[in-house]
Order: C-alpha cells, then structure tokens, then sequence
C-alpha cells in the first residue's frame, strides 16, 4: 500500500487502528515493510505511532529488525518515537538489530541515543541477543561502539556461553580476541568451554581449549 493509497481509503472510513491477527494495524506494517513515505502519511493521519501488536512491539522495533533505516530516523528524529523502549520481553530496538545481525542498524540506533548494555527483562544485552544468534560481524560492532563484553545476564551468562552453547566458534574466538574472560561462569557455575561441552559441540571446544581456557570444571552438573 502506497501514500496515496492510504489517503484514498482513509477518505472512504478506513480504520487507521484496525489490527491484523498480530495486532499489528497498517502503521506497524508500514515500519517492517521499510515504507517511510506510508509510515509519514498515516502518522500525518492520525496513526498511533505508539501503538504496539501483541508482542508488545513498535513501530521502531519492527523497522530496527528489518534493517529500515530511514524508517527508524524518521520514528526517532521526527516521530518522537523512544528509542529505548523495550517489547513485552524487554528488549529494545537495538536487541531485535543485533539478533537479526544488522550491523549498520546497530550504528544507527546507538547514534540516536540507544542504550548499548541496557538489559531485557531476563537481563541480557544486545551482544547477548548477537552471541545468540551468531552474528558475529554485529557481534563486532556492539563491541567497537563500546559494549561490555562480559555482561552477565539473569543467569550469569556472559555472551560467550551462548555463542559456545550454541556452537558458534567463529564468534566465541571474536568474543575472546575482544577481552572475553574464558573463566566467567554462570549460576551453575558453568564456563563456556561446559557449555560447549554438554551441547556437544565439538569444534567450538576444540577452539576454546586452544585458548587456555580453564579445563577444570566445578559447576552443578559434574
């Protein structure tokens, strides 16, 4: 749907906050679609540039993890839209950028004053969100612009043991080359090399054990 369409069918009754089966109304979709013309019309409208689906996401969260860039500057810079707000679970524009692996999106919204270690609601970051997914190329960037690479979430777990449970060498060895501490454990007193061990994942143990990390194992499961 284009500008002009929307004007269109707001001039015949169209319900500008009529919602899908997400609960996501036009202006939603407009933002993950990476429209800024139709995002601007129905704000211009009267669309709720606040307005949330059913998990809790925005507008800005929805552009951030589809990569729309003007669509976020526009939210932001024109919209008044709050760059820090966080989903039902917490996380912000900036985690859902960093678990899609959105690099220049993360540059972005930090730029327009997105909190880099601002925790979800189970306390992780978005290089947690990163380290999760296996981005490591946003892994980096979260790291050049300054985020804390041992932050621990809820559970103790540095961004390290997700990318070492989940087998992700490459961006274990990154987080390592970084500053990550191979000895930080969790509440389970687990390290990453554990973690790597008890999800079977043999190429990013194998990774971890040339990096002098500490064999020795004194978490709950052993």
């Amino acid at each position: 749907m284009g500008a002009q369409a929307a004007r269109v069918l707001v001039r015949m009754g169209a319900d500008l906050e009529a919602r899908d089966d997400r609960g996501a109304t036009a202006l939603l979709g407009a933002a993950a679609a990476g429209s800024v013309e139709v995002v601007a019309c129905l704000e211009h409208l009267g669309a709720n540039v606040g307005a949330t689906d059913l998990s809790g996401l925005t507008a800005l969260h929805l552009a951030a993890a589809n990569n729309s860039k003007e669509v976020v500057t526009l939210l932001v810079t024109e919209l008044a839209s709050p760059v820090r707000a966080g989903n039902q679970l917490g996380q912000t524009a900036l985690h859902l950028a960093a678990g899609a692996g959105h690099g220049d999106m993360l540059r972005r919204l930090v730029a327009l004053g997105a909190v880099l270690d601002q925790p979800d609601a189970g306390g992780c970051t978005a290089l947690h969100a990163a380290a999760r997914t296996g981005h490591t190329a946003a892994a980096e960037v979260l790291v050049e612009l300054g985020a804390v690479v041992d932050a621990q979430d809820a559970d103790g777990r540095a961004p390290l043991h997700l990318a070492a449970y989940h087998g992700w060498t490459a961006l274990a060895e990154t987080l390592l080359q970084k500053g990550a501490a191979p000895a930080v454990r969790d509440v389970w007193l687990c390290s990453a090399l554990h973690r790597a061990e008890q999800q079977g994942m043999v190429q990013t143990v194998l990774m971890l054990l040339t990096q002098n990390v500490p064999v020795r194992c004194s978490c709950v499961f052993c």
